[in-house]
């Protein structure tokens, strides 16, 4: 360091000891600046403003019990300079935080300050429960909705609940989705135990069919495409496949030798055991070649 900067610290230095001296003796009835100190009183400050507020809401909660509706309001402009929304919020902030739900859990969310304490008003005991035991609300641990804004923190419970709410609707319509298909399932049953043997012989097998023919257009349709893409990626890259794709190949070899030996299938259809070709109107193939035809058609 040179001399030229020494000074300058020096200067420096001195200045702010001058200056922290003003502030102390105006400010800090004439102590020397400690900041631990200093954030411990502020955060004291914080706790016993918010324990005023939730006293206060207890005080507006006892009058609201006992004074008609227009000597309440009255008492709250001329005696107490509040509004009746502000009055609105102390309360509940009161009947929230001193139930016997949050007794345990309130001393811990003191520390976030007044203006954050009547932003979690909303939110259910539980998560304010697992806030105070380290858990989170709206996705926020305790030091984090400490160190936010209260704008943040405002805008942090808007989103959450906003998505609670999308997710509330998207699981509404899935159980709607869900009972539908129960109606219709039950209904279709209904209509198979009263069908004759052949009749429903020849539904079962039909309702087979679609679904093979869906098993079908999905290896055909998707899954040689797929295939396709990674001998492109061969050829780009040099990355062989070969051993994955046989990997994917053999699950699907598995899973027909497990229909056959669960079912004692034959690797062949004989028509002299059963009149396969007669029982399907059409091949599995040349109904996927219809299906592909008609969509390259639209």
């Amino acid at each position: 360091m040179t001399e030229t900067s020494e000074k300058s610290t020096a200067l420096s230095n001195e200045s702010y000891l001058r200056h922290s001296m003003v502030i102390m003796d105006k400010w800090g009835n004439g102590e020397a600046y400690d900041e631990k100190l200093i954030v411990d009183r502020g955060k004291h400050c914080q706790r016993t403003m918010v324990e005023s507020m939730l006293e206060f809401g207890r005080v507006l909660i006892i009058l609201k019990e006992h004074m008609v509706h227009g000597k309440f309001q009255e008492t709250l402009e001329h005696e107490f300079d509040v509004t009746p929304r502000a009055a609105q919020k102390f309360m509940q902030a009161t009947l929230k935080f001193c139930g016997e739900g949050l007794q345990d859990t309130t001393p811990k969310l003191v520390q976030l300050g007044k203006s954050k304490l009547l932003e979690l008003v909303t939110q259910d005991d539980d998560d304010l429960k697992e806030l105070a035991e380290g858990g989170t609300v709206a996705g926020l641990k305790l030091d984090e909705v400490d160190r936010m804004s209260v704008q943040e923190l405002r805008k942090a419970l808007r989103n959450a609940k906003a998505e609670k709410e999308a997710m509330g609707k998207v699981l509404a319509n899935k159980d709607n989705k869900i009972n539908e298909l129960d109606v219709e399932l039950a209904k279709k049953k209904k209509d198979i135990e009263t069908r004759s043997p052949d009749r429903k012989g020849g539904d079962l097998r039909k309702e087979t069919s679609q679904i093979a023919y869906g098993a079908e257009a999905i290896l055909r349709g998707q899954v040689r495409p797929a295939f396709d893409a990674l001998l492109e990626h061969t050829e780009e890259s040099g990355m062989d496949h070969t051993q994955f794709m046989s990997g994917v190949v053999a699950e699907i070899e598995l899973i027909l030798i497990e229909l056959k030996e669960t079912y004692g299938l034959n690797d062949v259809p004989s028509v002299e055991a059963d009149d396969w070709e007669n029982q399907s109107d059409k091949s599995l193939g040349s109904v996927l070649d219809e299906i592909i035809a008609d969509q390259q058609a639209m």
